[in-house]
């Protein structure tokens, strides 16, 4: 019989479906505080799926992608940004699809992550991840009522 990973692709089409309803509010939150869009959609896709990660699990995982996002995403993304009033749309766009690329590492680098060093846990309570995750950074989903609605 063939194993299951629970820790696979699926996890982020779920969250690229979570991520077109949500866009202006996950780019808000990356940008005032600091939170990782990758980070905030697992927390959600698990959520939907009643699969549990430690407290810990995440502080290890967002210094870990944070880490990988210091190298490499955040030097392209500021780039990309200071850049676009020089651009003609066409070399935007393509810089749009390379910061993507870039994203999707970070996506397998968060499943090689969780896949080597993490196990699901017995799911606690509606929301558990998100909120573990955002407790990170100060902030319960009470401040942000469509991360619950959305999920």
């Amino acid at each position: 019989m063939v194993e299951q990973r629970v820790f696979d692709s699926s996890l982020w089409q779920d969250g690229d479906q979570l991520y077109h309803s949500l866009q202006s509010t996950c780019i808000a939150l990356q940008d005032e505080y600091g939170l990782a869009v990758n980070l905030l959609l697992l927390a959600m896709t698990l959520d939907q799926r009643t699969i549990a990660l430690g407290e810990d699990c995440w502080e290890r995982l967002q210094l870990e992608f944070n880490s990988w996002q210091q190298k490499f995403l955040a030097p392209f993304r500021k780039l990309r940004c200071l850049s676009k009033s020089q651009l003609q749309e066409q070399e935007y766009r393509r810089m749009l699809d390379v910061e993507l690329m870039l994203e999707r590492n970070g996506q397998r680098l968060i499943l090689n992550k969780l896949n080597q060093n993490y196990a699901a846990q017995p799911y606690q309570a509606p929301h558990w991840n998100l909120n573990c995750y955002l407790s990170m950074f100060n902030l319960s989903i009470e401040q942000f009522p469509e991360l619950t609605a959305a999920a």
